[in-house]
């Protein structure tokens, strides 16, 4: 990733500079001490340590995602860690490419892409419009009320105060000390649209912005058990060995 005699910028330096002008006290967003401290770490602890010396613009997306997918089946990190570490890369480079540092961010075209929202969906969303006391084009959709609408919500907050005891309320047991997140929404959106709704995967891949479509259909999709038996008995039967009765 680059020769010595280089002199583009490398990712160590791409990495520190993000935290001096997105993370500091000059940062346009003004961030929490303990988002600045779970940044920082993210920084330091995993993503200088791989990337560090590489040359910033040779990193590819590709490689990204590889290792991305080895801290989860390697090292055993959920998946809603790993998605703040390739939200932290893509600020990285976001804020380098604004500085004119390196030329291109490292997410692809269809990952930074527009999503066609369903009019039911924009139903909810200007109900919520008409609530929010932060309803003007600039501020957050969902803004932190602790913070009078200058950030927007915690994840962390939004879980713990209401997608959990949404879940809860609707009869999803959720063992104690489990893991659950925005993230299990996007597999369960993935499994539901290819094995139920029968939705063709290159429209289920848009929908997730992948770039890849063994993203959606590995990572995103699990098997259904009913579409499998069903597979499973069309086999048997036009081998002769089940009939229309045994499903």
């Amino acid at each position: 990733m680059g020769t010595s005699g280089d002199t583009r910028i490398r990712f160590h330096a791409l990495a520190l500079h993000y935290l001096e002008h997105d993370c500091g006290p000059d940062a346009l967003r003004p961030k929490t001490e303990r988002t600045v401290l779970n940044t920082s770490h993210i920084v330091h602890a995993y993503l200088i340590p791989q990337w560090g010396e590489a040359i910033a613009d040779d990193v590819k997306p590709i490689d990204i995602q590889h290792w991305l997918k080895t801290l989860h089946a390697e090292k055993g990190l959920a998946w809603t860690t790993i998605s703040k570490f390739r939200g932290t890369m893509l600020r990285i480079y976001r804020i380098g490419a604004l500085h004119q540092l390196v030329e291109r961010p490292t997410k692809t075209r269809r990952s930074e892409g527009h999503v066609p929202m369903h009019p039911a969906l924009a139903q909810f969303l200007l109900a919520w419009k008409e609530q929010t006391p932060y309803a003007k084009e600039t501020d957050f959709i969902f803004p932190s009320f602790k913070s009078q609408g200058r950030v927007p919500v915690s994840p962390a907050v939004f879980i713990a105060d209401h997608l959990r005891p949404a879940a809860n309320g609707a009869g999803i047991r959720i063992p104690d000390g489990c893991r659950f997140g925005l993230h299990n929404l996007r597999h369960s959106l993935s499994s539901w649209l290819v094995n139920k709704g029968k939705a063709d995967p290159k429209t289920v891949q848009s929908l997730l912005r992948h770039s890849r479509i063994q993203t959606t259909l590995d990572l995103y999709t699990q098997g259904d058990g009913d579409e499998t038996r069903a597979a499973q008995g069309a086999f048997l039967r036009e081998m002769g060995l089940a009939t229309e009765k045994i499903q």
